[in-house]
């Protein structure tokens, strides 16, 4: 058992090693441009020993969206404090995740790439798809539960107001790529979220 259970830990280190060194050749040379003997040589593995982890270009693409997710986006909101009131979980999901939307602000130039590519590598849409409606859930149960507890607006649509708060991280996002210099991430989209979110709150 304790065998099994190291065997299990080195081939998840190995495979993290070869995301890791897979990130780093997406970051300089782009989805398209990069091959899987790019990404052998950066993982310092052998070819046979990526290719048990990962068959092809596609399946370790995936593998490096998957770890994006799991380890920048995911804990935003399963990190959130779900004994606080509906506003109270919202602020906490907007304002006290700093550090990993400072890291997705600097992967934001590989996930536009990722997001291109999701027009034409039906994996790539169907990851992207499930982490939004991941999110879109999560939000709009958040705000269903505001609507119920009485602290916002009965006329607010849960998946709307959800989709609105998403819109504006994407849509800050997307102006990082063409116009940096005039967007700071992540403070202008907690900032334009949270008037959104004292929008909708009950007065």
């Amino acid at each position: 058992m304790a065998e099994a259970n190291e065997r299990e830990q080195k081939n998840e280190q190995r495979k993290q090693q070869i995301i890791e060194g897979s990130i780093a050749v997406l970051k300089e040379k782009g989805v398209a441009a990069s091959s899987m003997n790019d990404f052998i040589k950066s993982s310092g593995l052998s070819k046979g020993g990526v290719y048990h982890h990962f068959k092809s270009k596609e399946d370790l693409l995936i593998g490096v969206l998957n770890y994006f997710f799991e380890q920048h986006v995911t804990d935003i909101s399963e990190a959130t404090i779900h004994d606080l009131n509906a506003y109270e979980q919202m602020r906490h999901f907007l304002t006290e995740r700093e550090e990993i939307l400072e890291r997705v602000g600097e992967l934001n130039q590989l996930m536009m790439d990722f997001f291109a590519h999701a027009t034409t590598i039906e994996s790539i849409r169907q990851q992207f798809e499930l982490q939004y409606c991941h999110f879109q859930d999560y939000i709009a149960l958040v705000i269903q539960k505001g609507i119920d507890n009485g602290e916002f607006k009965s006329s607010v649509d849960p998946y709307a107001i959800a989709t609105g708060f998403m819109g504006v991280f994407d849509g800050i996002c997307s102006a990082l790529v063409v116009a940096p210099d005039r967007v700071k991430f992540p403070n202008y989209a907690v900032e334009t979220a949270l008037a959104i979110l004292d929008g909708i709150r009950q007065q």
